[in-house]
């Protein structure tokens, strides 16, 4: 899926990073919006990883509000997942145990029972 991912998978995790932020510099270039949310999404499971949870939760919020513009409820649930993931490593359970509940929210509306199955297993 590109130079970003293999670096991701092959845990170059500051490599992967300077991959999706050149990616999300060609995304703002070419205002193309879904690739800005994938791109933001990526870095902040990335920063994630690596403890950096202020720039995750920042990229996460990101990929959330692009998502909502576009309408893209899988997206949405992406960075709702993503966000409670990274309010659970902080610590802050009730914030965490929100975003995780809009995930599954959003995969029943949708019926994808992957992404509810993905939900139920971060509640």
């Amino acid at each position: 899926r590109g130079l970003g991912h293999s670096h991701k998978r092959l845990g170059n995790l500051q490599q992967a990073l300077v991959c999706f932020e050149k990616r999300l510099v060609v995304a703002h270039e070419l205002n193309n919006p879904e690739a800005k949310a994938s791109a933001y999404g990526e870095l902040g499971h990335i920063h994630t990883t690596l403890g950096n949870y202020e720039q995750a939760i920042s990229c996460l919020e990101h990929q959330l509000t692009i998502a909502r513009e576009l309408k893209d409820k899988v997206a949405e649930a992406d960075a709702a997942c993503g966000l409670g993931q990274v309010y659970q490593q902080m610590g802050e359970y009730s914030t965490a145990l929100r975003y995780h509940q809009a995930d599954l929210d959003i995969a029943e509306e949708l019926s994808l029972a992957a992404l509810q199955g993905r939900a139920c297993g971060n509640l």
